[in-house]
């Protein structure tokens, strides 16, 4: 019996590790566009290919996205939040200003996440023992993956202003699943 209750204890005690929902992100991502410190936000928003005209998820800072929403209808979005439930952004007027945003695939962003949550990493952050991460030299494109798993976890994720390869996340304050 003892062994019963000791594992179901254990179980119990894990981290989730589903990801939040469309309406919760949108909340991450309204207040993360609140943000206009020299220590951006990250959101992941859904953006069009121009080619194929398929939406696929992508992380951004939010000062890079203002950048690209300065010069498009899209940028009427950001007074009112809740026009854009779905988080979808269409940028058929500037393909080339997009085209940093495909810096990875789905497939290396899950294989990456799937790496992620076999490690002691993830157990402190689900923990909340670890709240930073540093991503020196060549490693923006692991930054960029490791701020998207997150976002999608429900963390409110930043950069660092300084040196740009510090990013810094908690818990959103309206998660409920996280402890």
């Amino acid at each position: 019996m003892k062994i019963i209750i000791s594992i179901s204890l254990i179980i119990l005690g894990l981290p989730s590790f589903a990801q939040v929902n469309q309406e919760l992100k949108k909340q991450m991502f309204c207040d993360a566009m609140q943000n206009v410190s020299s220590s951006p936000n990250y959101v992941v928003i859904n953006v069009k290919n121009p080619q194929t005209d398929i939406y696929s998820e992508v992380c951004i800072d939010n000062h890079s996205l203002f950048r690209l929403l300065r010069d498009t209808d899209t940028a009427n979005y950001l007074s009112d939040c809740d026009k854009n439930p779905d988080l979808r952004f269409d940028f058929n007027e500037d393909p080339e200003g997009i085209s940093y945003l495909e810096m990875y695939s789905q497939t290396e962003l899950n294989f990456f996440e799937d790496s992620i949550k076999n490690s002691d990493v993830w157990k402190g952050i689900m923990s909340g023992k670890i709240a930073s991460m540093n991503f020196g030299g060549s490693k923006y494109e692991q930054q960029l993956m490791f701020a998207h798993i997150l976002f999608n976890h429900g963390f409110m994720v930043s950069r660092s202003c300084l040196a740009g390869n510090m990013i810094s996340f908690y818990p959103y304050k309206k998660s409920v699943y996280l402890r």
